[in-house]
């Protein structure tokens, strides 16, 4: 037997328990088209890989600081256009945080949203390349300003598929999309 009074859950919970004990997707159309109806094109699905080397390798930096050295954007100019791929991955061997912003900030010149599913270390990122390179701080505020994290509708439950088990990590959320 399921939980029958709802009313000591809060909505996220309301929405994790009616999806189980049904088996069914819950989905809040309004909440998704809100969502989607402010993302403006053209769309760059953005990712950011980094380093942590316990030894720091560059003036400047600290044990285990996030260095960032490979991005991976897929441009889709229109909604359902082709996509795009755009990619960087430094030099090794040599500081990656310099040719990694300057190429960043060239892929991601105009208009458009950044899309990131779960854009905190993203965003952090780009704020210790803005602390290193105060002279690109606008162009660096600018693209943060773009910033939309894929992460929110399932943050919000507006979508909530029970194999999601009420997580929104991306571990969970993407076996239940695409089994």
């Amino acid at each position: 037997t399921g939980i029958t009074d709802f009313s000591a859950l809060n909505e996220m919970a309301k929405v994790q328990v009616a999806s189980y004990q049904s088996g069914e997707v819950q989905l809040d159309k309004t909440k998704l088209n809100t969502f989607l109806g402010g993302l403006k094109y053209p769309l760059l699905y953005f990712d950011i890989e980094l380093f942590m080397p316990a030894v720091p390798l560059y003036d400047g930096t600290k044990p285990y600081q996030h260095l960032p050295f490979q991005f991976s954007i897929h441009r889709q100019e229109e909604p359902g256009g082709d996509l795009k791929h755009i990619e960087f991955i430094a030099e090794p061997g040599t500081d990656p945080r310099n040719a990694f912003l300057n190429q960043l900030l060239q892929q991601t010149e105009g208009e458009g949203h950044l899309l990131i599913y779960d854009l905190t270390l993203e965003k952090n990122i780009l704020l210790a390349l803005k602390s290193l390179f105060p002279d690109k701080g606008t162009e660096i505020d600018q693209r943060i300003s773009r910033m939309r994290d894929l992460m929110q509708p399932f943050m919000e439950r507006a979508y909530h598929h029970p194999q999601m088990k009420g997580s929104v990590s991306l571990k969970n959320v993407l076996p239940a999309l695409v089994p």
